[in-house]
């Protein structure tokens, strides 16, 4: 497992830790800020299945949008196109994955505003 992993270049490393970044880890996130019930009534293995359900279809749309609008270069080599496929699909869960994050921070940074102006 370790030969694989030494294998992997940085660039798909990097790729494969934003496609669950984004497709798992930031719905996860959301989840749990948002609706923290699930996560007291459901196992563990419920809600990262529900987390994958959410951020899966919306990171492979949004990496579609993306391919539409960007382009596909005309690479004749097979192994840059994948790998431009995969710096696409990469980036854009990656993003995907911020978004989700970036409102539980704010709604943490708004709520703690809130409470320290309640408190003056």
């Amino acid at each position: 497992m370790f030969e694989l992993i030494s294998k992997l270049s940085f660039t798909k490393g990097l790729n494969i830790l934003l496609i669950l970044f984004g497709g798992i880890a930031g719905p996860f996130c959301f989840l749990y800020c948002y609706y923290y019930p699930l996560y007291t009534q459901n196992s563990l293995s419920k809600v990262l299945f529900l987390s994958a359900a959410i951020g899966v279809p919306v990171c492979l749309a949004m990496s579609l949008l993306n391919a539409l609008m960007i382009g596909t270069p005309s690479l004749k080599d097979q192994r840059l196109k994948e790998e431009w496929e995969l710096n696409i699909l990469g980036f854009t869960s990656g993003f995907c994955g911020f978004v989700f994050y970036t409102a539980c921070l704010a709604d943490w940074f708004f709520m703690g505003l809130k409470r320290r102006m309640a408190f003056s």
